[in-house]
């Protein structure tokens, strides 16, 4: 055992086994994420007159995004993206469908989210203000590639992709936000306090 691993159990020749386990317990983290997000994306609502379900995985999004921070949350919504771009069954419709944009839109919100969010510190107002960002920013991207996929018809993106879509939106938001809330207030500030 070299001088500067005295004391810690190695692994594959030079990595600290604290080293191995953060690992694991890094990639279970992505694995649970994109699982979830899967399974999301299959509880879906066809609403007549568009091509947008309504899904529950901006949901988990959001929750990604609180839960797993800044660098994580992003690279799990990539991971899903990559795994569904392969032929997975991840999506709900498909990358280069109607939907596509949204999909876009996962990667970017985790990563406001994760930025902003910092597992739900601070306030109602700042967590409810940072979980209505990351869904606007599913919106904006989704929406961008809907008009595109629509010829450029902007007024008829609105009506299929936010109009049926909006209440849900702020149903899902309010859920991430009061989940994001009660955990932390359930386990870490009664670990504080």
């Amino acid at each position: 055992m070299s001088e500067r691993n005295q004391g810690t159990l190695v692994l594959f020749g030079e990595v600290p086994w604290t080293v191995a386990m953060s690992s694991l317990g890094t990639i279970l983290k992505l694995a649970g994420v994109v699982l979830a997000t899967a399974a999301a994306a299959q509880v879906r609502v066809w609403i007549p007159g568009t091509p947008v379900p309504v899904t529950l995985q901006t949901l988990a999004v959001l929750l990604a995004g609180f839960a797993l921070g800044p660098r994580l949350a992003p690279l799990a919504m990539l991971t899903y993206i990559a795994l569904g771009a392969v032929g997975l069954p991840f999506f709900a419709v498909g990358l280069l469908g109607p939907t596509g944009g949204y999909l876009v839109g996962f990667a970017v919100a985790a990563a406001f989210v994760g930025q902003f969010g910092r597992a739900g510190r601070g306030s109602w107002t700042r967590t409810s203000a940072v979980a209505a960002g990351g869904t606007l920013l599913i919106f904006a991207c989704g929406l961008t590639w809907l008009t595109v996929w629509l010829n450029g018809d902007v007024r008829a993106a609105l009506l299929a992709g936010f109009a049926p879509h909006w209440v849900g939106a702020i149903l899902k938001t309010g859920v991430a936000v009061a989940a994001v809330r009660a955990w932390r207030h359930s386990f870490v500030e009664r670990r504080a306090g």
